[in-house]
């Protein structure tokens, strides 16, 4: 399978299924002058091609086979002929600049595309905005369903702070609004939402989430890390073709920017095997590194332990593990208080002791880790856990 994919000013060429990366394509060793080839092959050219192969960091030409694999590459200032006495050979001027492929080194392929197929707030500006998108929203949305969205973030807002019930309850009395933010790690729900989930400024926060209060110790609206499992349940979970269709979109989404593959965090083990079958499918375009949630019964370390479900473009090779929040929502573990909320450290999401025995496991089991350690305490604990 070959895919070409068309980014703002370069057209990346990348082999799947088997083939050989472009550093790993030796440099030819025939006559410099003409190349022979016993197949039908198509021969790829550009302004520049960099290979990622330091000993011939540029090429003049790749040459694809039928299938898709890259099977010879032009030296640098190739200036000869190239013929096939095996079949057809046809030549493709590609304009711009031939890459390797890019790879996101951390994404959430399941959230992209869910993003995509649900009430979408990346980009809002302003609380004036977000009640101009949840107004919108709710004209065909049944009164008193829940709505769902996710993307918010508040960073450079004038007001300076996040959103709260309060400035979104005038719009939505009677439906109950949960809007996740954009990092993953905060929702904000209004007081339909509140009460409908039975969150009441009595409510004690949850192990590794916070219920942020005001200054009289009434609940904001604003639900840090595990303390949103308290409003989750009100939104219904995304049907098995939602979330087929959501890896479907998310991929493509990713292909068509120019990637070539993903680091997929916090994959749910229980998706393993469709993520194989959409492969099967050809319904993913991209290369897919797996880092499973623990999942229940250790799901995720088992299969990253056997790597099941694995495919010639999926590797199911690692875990994630939480470690604490993020920064935005002040959920990050730190040595000291933050310097604009003195009355917080942040979240322990998962303690040493239970570090500890994932390490051991993870080592008996030949599987990686992949830590989520934002704050500086929560870093420290993870390298002393290294010792």
């Amino acid at each position: 399978m070959r895919i070409l994919l068309i980014s703002a000013s370069a057209l990346v060429v990348a082999a799947c299924g088997g083939n050989k990366a472009l550093d790993d394509v030796p440099v030819p060793e025939s006559d410099p002058n003409h190349l022979t080839f016993d197949q039908p092959v198509t021969v790829f050219s550009a302004e520049k091609i960099y290979t990622g192969n330091s000993e011939a960091p540029a090429a003049s030409g790749i040459v694809v086979d039928e299938s898709g694999q890259i099977i010879d590459l032009l030296p640098e200032g190739f200036d000869g002929d190239i013929t096939s006495t095996g079949g057809s050979m046809s030549m493709v001027e590609v304009p711009g600049i031939i890459y390797p492929g890019f790879v996101d080194g951390h994404a959430h392929l399941l959230g992209i595309g869910l993003r995509e197929l649900t009430f979408d707030l990346e980009g809002t500006a302003s609380v004036e905005e977000l009640n101009a998108r949840i107004e919108s929203a709710l004209e065909n949305h049944p009164e008193g369903t829940p709505l769902y969205g996710r993307g918010w973030i508040e960073t450079g807002w004038e007001v300076g702070r996040m959103p709260v019930a309060a400035d979104i309850d005038a719009i939505s009395p009677n439906t109950p609004i949960v809007l996740e933010r954009a990092d993953g790690h905060a929702v904000l729900a209004n007081s339909a939402a509140m009460v409908a989930a039975g969150i009441t400024d009595s409510t004690p926060d949850p192990d590794g989430g916070k219920i942020e209060r005001d200054a009289d110790g009434a609940a904001t609206g604003i639900l840090i890390d595990k303390a949103s499992a308290l409003v989750m349940p009100l939104i219904q979970k995304p049907s098995e073709a939602d979330v087929t269709k959501a890896y479907e979109v998310g991929a493509k989404l990713y292909a068509s920017r120019g990637w070539t593959g993903l680091h997929n965090m916090s994959a749910p083990p229980q998706h393993a095997e469709l993520l194989a079958q959409l492969d099967a499918e050809g319904k993913l375009p991209i290369r897919i590194y797996n880092a499973f949630d623990l999942g229940e019964d250790n799901q995720g370390m088992e299969i990253a332990a056997t790597r099941a479900h694995e495919t010639d473009t999926i590797t199911n090779r690692a875990v994630k593990i939480y470690m604490d929040g993020a920064l935005g929502s002040r959920g990050a573990q730190l040595i000291e208080p933050y310097s604009d909320r003195p009355d917080t450290i942040g979240l322990s999401l998962t303690s040493t002791r239970e570090l500890r025995g994932l390490m051991m496991e993870a080592r008996a089991l030949n599987v990686q880790l992949a830590m989520h350690a934002i704050g500086d305490l929560a870093n420290r604990k993870v390298l002393m856990s290294y010792n």
